[in-house]
C-alpha cells in the first residue's frame, strides 16, 4: 500500500512493509543507509518464519546499525 503526501508542493511516497522480504530490507538499507521503524517492527514480527540465510542478514543488519552504518530514520 502506497499513500501520497502532500507538504508545501512537494509529494512524498509513504512505503507500508506489506509485501517485502529480508533480501529487499537489507538492500534497500545499505543502499540507503536508513531502516525505518515500520521495517524494524516487521523484521520482529516475522523473525520466526526466517530461515538461516535471513538470520544471518537481519544479524548483519543489527551489526551494522551498531557500527553507525545504518541509521533509523525516514527515507524521503
Amino acid at each position: 500500500m502506497v499513500r501520497r503526501l502532500a507538504v508545501e508542493a512537494h509529494y512524498y511516497v509513504v512505503r507500508r512493509p506489506t509485501a517485502m522480504n529480508v533480501g529487499e530490507l537489507v538492500l534497500e538499507s545499505l543502499s540507503t543507509g536508513v531502516i525505518t521503524t515500520d521495517e524494524l517492527n516487521w523484521i520482529v514480527d516475522h523473525q520466526h518464519q526466517f530461515d538461516r540465510q535471513e538470520e544471518a542478514a537481519v544479524l548483519r543488519l543489527g551489526r551494522l546499525m551498531d557500527e553507525g552504518r545504518i541509521q533509523l530514520g525516514c527515507r524521503v
